[in-house]
């Protein structure tokens, strides 16, 4: 993939890759706390090797910092897993930011290692109206924010403020806020509105509450 580009990938929902990170994380909860635990080292000792494993290396590189790139991406062409030094560092000392861009370039490894980026340039633009659930972007943000912090933990952690669950799950507040609504509306109907803010057709309507599960915007209900 290239630096900063989006894709239309396989459809897969939201519920799905949910369970996945659910998976990932419970085969490894041997070195992990009750709320958190090392992505850096779930990278590097089973989901590269598990890659290689299956025919595909991809080997990490860590980059000078350089504002033009983004904080983290997958090059598939050469093989490599990429990140910038500060998130990196950010990462090793288990900082909110580095952590979730970390498990954002997981999500891509594991989901969408078997896909074709076959996009002219042309293209590009028209990519910004993907369903959510064929956007490659998207599909990874599901996959970091359930993988730091999956349903077990919310429901454990659902008598804290925000700010108490976001400091125990080393994640950032705005990750809290997004999963406890999706975790709160997903067994509820998409009432087929488009979001203001992210244009995604991922509204649903709970009671009196009406809100974005995909970037958490609650709505006005009429």
């Amino acid at each position: 993939m290239a630096v900063g580009d989006d894709f239309k990938v396989s459809r897969r929902y939201r519920e799905d890759i949910v369970k996945l990170a659910a998976q990932w994380r419970a085969a490894n909860l041997a070195w992990a706390t009750a709320n958190s635990f090392d992505v850096v080292r779930l990278l590097q000792e089973f989901v590269l090797p598990t890659l290689l494993k299956y025919g595909r290396e991809i080997v990490l590189r860590i980059v000078d910092d350089d504002w033009e790139l983004p904080d983290g991406w997958v090059d598939w062409d050469n093989g490599e897993v990429c990140f910038q030094n500060f998130v990196w560092e950010q990462a090793l000392a288990s900082e909110p930011h580095g952590r979730l861009v970390v498990a954002h370039e997981i999500g891509h490894l594991l989901l969408h290692r078997d896909q074709s980026f076959a996009f002219s340039k042309g293209l590009e633009k028209k990519l910004n109206f993907l369903e959510p659930e064929e956007s490659a972007e998207q599909q990874a943000n599901w996959f970091a924010s359930a993988l730091l912090v999956p349903d077990s933990v919310l429901r454990r952690l659902s008598d804290l403020d925000v700010y108490s669950a976001a400091t125990l799950t080393l994640v950032g507040e705005q990750v809290i806020r997004v999963r406890r609504r999706q975790l709160t509306l997903e067994k509820h109907h998409f009432t087929g509105d488009q979001c203001p803010r992210c244009s995604s057709m991922s509204v649903v309507q709970r009671g009196v509450v009406t809100a974005c599960i995909n970037c958490g915007t609650e709505l006005a209900s009429c």
